[in-house]
């Protein structure tokens, strides 16, 4: 099973529809973090995507190469582990954005989970 957790501006990043982070908002932010590349041509047909505002994390301590994914006005990272919720949470104040899962878990800055939305999931 499948959890994407989001860098947003939305109350609920699955329902609500904005505010939106721009797309160059987010390019100029993943481009001034030298922990970040831009994907290479063979990684992009990997995943059948040829969308361009994928990024990748390179600063992860395992060295997982982790995809950061701007899509309609929010960025979104599958099955992120601590430390890539971790590096959402240090991008977050940048981009006027929280960090919150699809279930509405909200995160330390650790990455460890804090709690959840109202106090339960969606």
């Amino acid at each position: 099973m499948s959890i994407y957790v989001y860098l947003t501006r939305r109350w609920n990043p699955t329902i609500d529809e904005e505010p939106n982070i721009s797309e160059a908002e987010w390019r100029a932010v993943a481009g001034s973090d030298a922990s970040f590349r831009a994907p290479t041509e063979q990684e992009l047909a990997e995943v059948l995507s040829r969308r361009p505002s994928f990024s990748i994390w390179t600063g992860h301590p395992d060295g997982v190469a982790t995809w950061f994914s701007w899509s309609n006005g929010q960025i979104d990272v599958r099955n992120p582990d601590e430390p890539m919720i971790a590096k959402m949470m240090t991008l977050a104040p940048g981009l006027g954005a929280r960090v919150i899962s699809e279930t509405g878990e909200v995160f330390n800055e650790d990455g460890t989970h804090k709690c959840f939305v109202d106090g339960e999931p969606w």
